[in-house]
């Protein structure tokens, strides 16, 4: 399933959508504690895109890419559950994107499992978010990885 997801996502960022001069932009839903235990990490991620677009552009296929940003406020999976279904329903992103703790990244990786949203886990270490959720990947690294060369 994992497998699928990627050429969605591929297919997602290579077709166009319409034959209109003006494609429709990609969106990315971005869900992140911007406030509530986490000291930097918003501004740190906000930095990070804002540098990555600033040297490759604001651009993927000839769409332009379109980053809305959500605070889930610090450990609050409902909070996050809340945030992932706006930005799917009401915002119609493409994907998700985010999350630093793990039970927001089980909460949003419920909503875009029922949806068939991408969502690509950013800083949530735990390693069983994404054994249950097809749509979920993750671009970090989990727990085990550092814990057991430790032991």
């Amino acid at each position: 399933m994992r497998l699928a997801v990627c050429f969605g996502l591929a297919f997602l960022l290579t077709w166009t959508g319409s034959a209109s001069a003006q494609p429709a932009p990609i969106k990315i839903g971005l869900i992140y504690s911007y406030t509530g235990g986490s000291l930097n990490g918003g501004r740190i991620v906000d930095a990070a895109i804002e540098t990555y677009m600033r040297q490759h552009g604001d651009t993927i296929a000839g769409r332009k890419v379109v980053i809305i940003k959500r605070d889930d406020t610090g450990l609050a999976p409902d909070v996050a559950r809340r945030i992932a279904q706006e930005l799917i329903v009401q915002e119609h992103v493409d994907l998700l994107i985010g999350t630093v703790l793990t039970p927001n990244a089980s909460a949003v990786a419920g909503v875009s499992t029922a949806a068939k949203k991408p969502f690509f886990v950013m800083n949530s270490a735990t390693s069983g978010i994404i054994a249950k959720h097809p749509y979920t990947a993750r671009f970090g690294f989990t727990t085990p990885q550092i814990t057991a060369p430790l032991a």
